[in-house]
């Protein structure tokens, strides 16, 4: 835990930077992509800090009024991040729309725009750490800002083709850079971190069952098995299952083989199971 905030500690830094960065190019350049670029890099920001806190609160121990742990403070803290970048996503719309309405004008600085690229640079950099990370140590908060963080380099790039127009004199190609972002941002709100997470917070499925039986009716004493359920995270499942020995298997008989079953599902899913013996009828 300590180690996966501190990574988002220094993250945090980052991307606070990139997003103070952008404030400036829109003062200085009044480019409505570029503004809608710089709240997208604060809802970064934001979600580094609802990150820390998940992870803070799913690391802390099961005890006897959740014995389960609190794990699930993990997916609920990137809805909650989901959330904040689907509202940024509706703020940078708003903006590009106002901008395409009203024509404002925007001054085009070559120093701006290599301190533009340079941003993504930046972001480039970002993603890759918390990517690598995320899967060293199965961190789903941190795949998760990955992931936004990777939107940013799609939204950069639309700013930059946005931006760089103005040397040509295209200017609607600002405002429609920022409507393309706003775009982005909400589809990956929506699909990638609202979406997926509520499923793991309502007990959707881990597991196809047949995935389940190619492991367990394999194994000698098992005839079939059934009321099979999974649950919880591909980082963390359970599996809770019925199986079927020969009748008149004792307990003796049978508890070795709920072991070997309990094994296999560890070693070949790392799901955490739960297992009902059942006598052949």
């Amino acid at each position: 835990m300590k180690r996966q905030i501190t990574a988002l500690g220094i993250i945090l830094a980052l991307n606070l930077s990139v997003a103070i960065t952008r404030i400036v190019l829109h003062v200085l350049t009044g480019s409505s992509s570029i503004l809608a670029d710089a709240i997208h890099a604060f809802s970064d920001s934001g979600a580094n800090i609802v990150a820390i806190f998940g992870i803070w609160l799913a690391a802390r121990p099961a005890h006897e009024a959740h014995p389960y742990g609190h794990k699930r403070f993990e997916p609920l803290a990137v809805v909650i991040i989901g959330l904040m970048v689907f509202a940024g996503g509706v703020v940078v719309a708003q903006q590009g729309i106002e901008k395409l309405i009203s024509g404002s004008a925007v001054v085009f600085s070559p120093i701006a725009f290599w301190l533009l690229v340079g941003t993504l640079v930046l972001n480039a950099l970002i993603a890759s750490i918390e990517r690598f990370l995320g899967k060293r140590w199965q961190s789903r908060l941190l795949k998760a800002d990955a992931t936004h963080t990777v939107s940013d380099l799609f939204a950069g790039g639309a700013v930059l083709v946005g931006y760089g127009a103005l040397k040509i004199g295209v200017s609607v190609l600002d405002p429609l850079a920022a409507l393309a972002i706003a775009g982005l941002i909400i589809f990956i709100a929506v699909r990638e971190l609202i979406w997926e997470n509520i499923q793991i917070l309502i007990d959707a499925k881990v597991f196809d069952e047949q995935e389940i039986r190619t492991v367990v009716e394999k194994i000698p004493g098992v005839i079939e098995c059934h009321h099979i359920r999974s649950r919880g995270t591909a980082e963390d499942p359970f599996i809770d299952l019925h199986i079927r020995v020969k009748a008149h298997t004792t307990i003796e008989n049978a508890y070795p083989i709920v072991q070997t079953v309990r094994k296999a599902l560890e070693e070949k899913l790392r799901a955490d199971a739960t297992i009902q013996v059942e006598p052949e009828l």
